[in-house]
C-alpha cells in the first residue's frame, strides 16, 4: 500500500490522462479517484483489479513498487499503452508476476477468511452467553 496512491497518479499522467479521462474509462466518479491518488480511500478489491489490468500492472506492483522510477517500471504497461516503446531492455518474467499475482490473491482470500473466522467467534461467544443466561433464568 506504500505506493498505490503516488502509481495511481503516476499510471494515469504516463497514459496522458486526466482525473476525468480516467473516470470515464473505469466508470468511477472523479472525486472518487482523486481520494485513491490522495490516499484518502482505496477501491473494493473488483475495481482495484480493474485498475491493474487496465494499466498493465500487477496488484503487487501497484501497491508495493514505485513505478516512477525507471527500474520498476514493468514494461507491459507501456507496451498497452504505447508511452515508452525505449524501455524494452526491462524483463518481466511473465512467471514472476503470476507468481505474485496468486500470492497476493492468497493473501486477501487469507484476509477474508481470518475476517469471516473473527465473525463466527463472535457468534459463537455471543450464542453461549445467551445459553449460559437462560440457563441461569430458568433455574
Amino acid at each position: 500500500m506504500k505506493y498505490f496512491s503516488s502509481n495511481l497518479e503516476y499510471l494515469r499522467k504516463a497514459s496522458g490522462l486526466k482525473q476525468q479521462g480516467i473516470q470515464e474509462k473505469l466508470g468511477i466518479e472523479r472525486t472518487t479517484w482523486s481520494n485513491y491518488e490522495r490516499g484518502k480511500s482505496f477501491p473494493n478489491l473488483k475495481l482495484f483489479h480493474e485498475i491493474a489490468n487496465y494499466f498493465g500492472v500487477t496488484e503487487y506492483d501497484l501497491l508495493n513498487t514505485d513505478l516512477s522510477k525507471p527500474t520498476n517500471t514493468p514494461i507491459q504497461s507501456f507496451h498497452q499503452h504505447n508511452i515508452i516503446p525505449s524501455l524494452t531492455h526491462l524483463h518481466q518474467c511473465p512467471f514472476c508476476i503470476l507468481k505474485d499475482e496468486i500470492i497476493l490473491t492468497k493473501d486477501h482470500v487469507i484476509e477474508a477468511l481470518k475476517g469471516q473466522i473473527d465473525a463466527l467467534k463472535l457468534a459463537n461467544r455471543q450464542m453461549e452467553e445467551r445459553i449460559y443466561a437462560n440457563n441461569q433464568s430458568s433455574k
